[in-house]
């Protein structure tokens, strides 16, 4: 029999409930957290208070639009996560947010359908149900948290916080894990004129280095340079986010199209 988890809906629901134990229980805090960290790509909030993180993203959260599947797939993984956790790196605790949004890309894959897409809870579930498995939970909490392990020895910023509260080392984390499809970058497919104007959404962006990837709508990819995106506020240069873009000859490879003056699309 699965174990079973408990969604807190009022503070203390569960408090004087001895048949339910508090390590399977999802707060309204850890759900907050859970669903920005593993559907928005923002573990590195995590430290801020449940009040502020609220009131910051509530365009963002219990949207009468949104399915219910994210919420309960980020829950059940925070839960599973700590448990790995306590049982294998308890000196990542900090980053259990981090790993969560890991596990989402690694078993839902990089295409996550849009959060108000009916077709998100068809994504969030595969993941769920992946996670329900011991086996396969475990495989994929070792993988995300070597992942982290390795950047955090690698990883260097001016800034003096920790890096699980940075979102570059977001950033640098999510880039860790896509390295598998950069090189297979088709810039060439379905390759419109000079001038075109197109949507997409961005694949992967590195402030750091100054350029990124746009997943094009009509298929294919296109590279960006950072000064064709400087209209787009650096925290919202996060994969997934839609934008259009003209297209446009490359300077330094003028057989190559790239996209140029990126911005936010309409929604």
């Amino acid at each position: 029999m699965k174990e079973r988890f408990y969604y807190e809906r009022r503070s203390k629901q569960y408090y004087l409930n001895n048949a339910v134990e508090q390590k399977n229980i999802v707060t309204l805090t850890a759900q907050i957290k859970s669903f920005l960290a593993m559907f928005l790509d923002e573990p590195h909030s995590h430290p801020r208070y449940y009040g502020e993180l609220l009131k910051t993203n509530e365009q963002r959260l219990f949207a009468p639009s949104h399915e219910p599947a994210p919420y309960y797939t980020s829950g059940v993984a925070l839960l599973l996560v700590e448990k790995y956790i306590n049982n294998h790196n308890r000196e990542l605790r900090q980053y259990k947010y981090h790993a969560i949004m890991l596990l989402r890309i690694q078993i839902g894959g990089q295409n996550m359908p849009d959060i108000n897409d009916n077709r998100i809870s068809d994504y969030a579930l595969k993941i769920a149900d992946v996670l329900r498995i011991p086996e396969r939970c475990n495989e994929e909490c070792t993988k995300a948290m070597n992942t982290i392990r390795n950047l955090l020895h690698n990883f260097k910023s001016d800034n003096s916080s920790p890096p699980h509260r940075l979102r570059a080392f977001t950033k640098h984390l999510i880039q860790s894990i896509y390295p598998a499809i950069l090189p297979n970058v088709n810039i060439k497919e379905k390759e419109p004129k000079s001038g075109a104007s197109e949507t997409g959404q961005i694949l992967w962006y590195d402030d750091w280095k100054n350029f990124g990837f746009i997943k094009r709508d009509i298929g294919g990819t296109f590279f960006v340079h950072g000064g064709e995106i400087d209209k787009i506020p650096w925290h919202l240069r996060n994969p997934g986010v839609r934008v259009t873009y003209t297209v446009g000859p490359n300077p330094k490879k003028p057989n190559l199209m790239m996209a140029k003056e990126v911005s936010i699309a309409d929604i």
